[in-house]
């Protein structure tokens, strides 16, 4: 059965993921009120351990993360960082470092697509179209996914 806390990581990420599709930009009032969630449900499953880890899990993606958006804000973007926060305080920090890994390898894949869809419409517009390549690869989306299988993938190997 799944947890209702794994529910509302899940509807939290979607929603992210949804709101950075459409207006490229993840917002406070979603990722905030999700990063208190998590240390509630952190805290009511696993007492003061488990909100120290919650806790962990909120810090590792600021730590590992703010330094390369200080460094190039177009590398990751802040509601990004914020949004591995959240789903940090509800997996812990062993959990949100393997989102974090999943999710970097969809975004890369994401971009690899994004770039060939990009080929196929310079192809089709001919010689002297313009075209304006894409600069950003909304990251919710590769969160959300990489967040799926971070918590669904020991259920289904065990």
């Amino acid at each position: 059965m799944i947890e209702p806390a794994t529910l509302v990581l899940w509807g939290l990420t979607a929603a992210a993921a949804l709101w950075d599709l459409a207006q490229r930009r993840i917002p406070n009032l979603l990722v905030g009120p999700g990063m208190l969630a998590g240390l509630i449900f952190s805290y009511a499953s696993g007492g003061l351990g488990g909100l120290g880890n919650a806790a962990l899990g909120a810090i590792v993606p600021f730590v590992l993360l703010a330094p390369i958006w200080r460094m190039d804000p177009r590398l990751i973007r802040a509601g990004d960082i914020k949004l591995y926060m959240c789903v940090g305080a509800f997996l812990g920090w062993k959990g949100v470092l393997l989102v974090i890994l999943y999710g970097h390898l969809f975004k890369g894949l994401a971009a690899l697509v994004q770039l060939g869809w990009f080929q196929l419409e310079k192809r089709r517009a001919g010689a002297g179209a313009e075209l304006v390549a894409p600069t950003h690869t909304p990251a919710a989306l590769p969160i959300f996914a990489g967040t799926l299988l971070q918590t669904t993938l020991p259920h289904l190997l065990f």
